[in-house]
């Protein structure tokens, strides 16, 4: 058996990054990563503007103004946000303006509604200004050719919004991971059908596809297939191609119709290895196949997402380039006890929180699935430990 470390060494050597791009709608971009650089095309805002209701005036036209000595312009112009109004304000005049709407030239001030009598021809002015009060100026938020996105930035909602004040509609991104995802197996049915005696509903298929969608891959074959070593062979012989990675659970372990080791040897695949030293999810079996990683997991929905977590993540982070989609490591104390032996090395489903480690109310057996609900880490416990303790330190993997 190889260590986990040395599993994840030998399934990334066999990996180069996927370098696809596909040009994308902003609204299609989020979540993706960048493939170009951008640069603001235009000073954001693009022209002096208003940022409040009130009337632009020349300063110098109002100095001395207050309450018992408000001074008193005519009224030029009305400006409303996306209008413009062409000519110079003259010394004397003021133009009623609205929020987002273009400073006149000669106005070098706005004062607001409320600090005046909001007159209609003439209007009265009961505050001084100084020049430059009030106005969002040309190129503020952003100057003409200031990088605003750089290539391998995962795009967030903050992203699309900049893009969009620039004027950009479509982005060049990384294309998405392409996965394929087969579970194996006589005895599952599929949600929705009839549940005949023996049989049990498969959650592993939408399970690890929803998990490899959280991930920012686009799973794009998903099938249900049987113990039947040459509808296994079938499948991905047909669909390999299309994807960048392609996983299946169940069949790897020693009993008869565990069929994947012979499914690699029709397959000629080139196996990498079977078995990695640790619970659950000891027997994942891993080999290359038309210069695709073939990653096989364990068939126990928790050992299936545990060997995910633990050798899928890394791959995804590796094909798509994004760093983001590792783990981070931490270390917590643990709030409850897990008297449990661990011979081997063993992850155990935990949520973290304020530095405190707390573990599900739920069984913590390789088939539960409920124990998997508000977990939020995985504590990495090393061989040989006796069992976890209220107030013991542990090292813990972020999901």
């Amino acid at each position: 058996m190889l260590s986990l470390e040395k599993a994840i060494e030998t399934l990334l050597s066999t990996i180069n990054p996927i370098t696809r791009t596909r040009l994308v709608s902003i609204e299609q971009a989020v979540g993706r990563m960048a493939a170009e650089d951008v640069h603001a095309p235009i000073d954001i805002p693009p022209f002096d503007r208003s940022p409040l209701d009130g009337y632009a005036i020349r300063s110098e036209d109002i100095t001395g103004a207050s309450q018992n000595s408000p001074v008193k312009l005519k009224v030029a112009a009305e400006i409303a946000a996306g209008t413009f109004w062409g000519e110079e304000l003259k010394p004397g005049y003021a133009a009623r303006i609205m929020t987002g709407g273009t400073i006149p030239n000669g106005a070098d001030c706005v004062v607001k509604q409320e600090d005046t009598d909001d007159g209609e021809e003439e209007v009265e002015f009961y505050t001084p200004m100084n020049p430059s009060d009030n106005i969002c100026s040309r190129g503020e938020d952003l100057k003409e050719g200031t990088l605003i996105l750089t290539r391998g930035t995962s795009i967030c909602y903050a992203h699309l919004g900049v893009l969009a004040s620039v004027g950009r509609s479509r982005l060049i991104v990384r294309d998405r991971i392409r996965v394929g995802l087969l579970s194996t197996g006589d005895e599952l049915t599929l949600p929705g059908e009839p549940l005949g005696q023996g049989k049990i509903y498969n959650s592993n298929l939408f399970m690890l596809a929803g998990r490899m969608k959280q991930l920012g891959a686009e799973v794009t074959t998903i099938y249900k297939a049987q113990d039947d070593v040459e509808e296994v062979c079938e499948i991905i012989q047909r669909e390999i191609d299309g994807t960048d990675v392609f996983f299946t659970t169940g069949g790897v372990s020693v009993g008869r119709r565990d069929i994947m080791h012979p499914v690699l040897e029709r397959l000629e695949a080139k196996k990498l290895f079977w078995k990695v030293a640790l619970k659950p999810g000891t027997p994942v079996l891993t080999a290359t196949y038309r210069n695709k990683p073939l990653i096989c997991l364990s068939g126990n929905p928790f050992a299936a997402l545990t060997d995910f977590e633990l050798l899928g993540r890394p791959v995804l982070s590796k094909l798509s380039g994004d760093s983001s989609i590792e783990h981070t490591r931490i270390t917590g104390v643990m709030a409850d006890s897990f008297p449990k032996k661990s011979p081997m090395r063993r992850f155990i489903r935990a949520t973290y929180e304020n530095e405190k480690v707390y573990l599900s109310p739920y069984s913590h057996s390789s088939g539960s699935l409920m124990s998997l609900i508000g977990c939020n880490a995985l504590i990495d416990v090393p061989a040989g430990n006796p069992g976890l303790k209220v107030g013991d330190k542990v090292e813990l993997l972020r999901l």
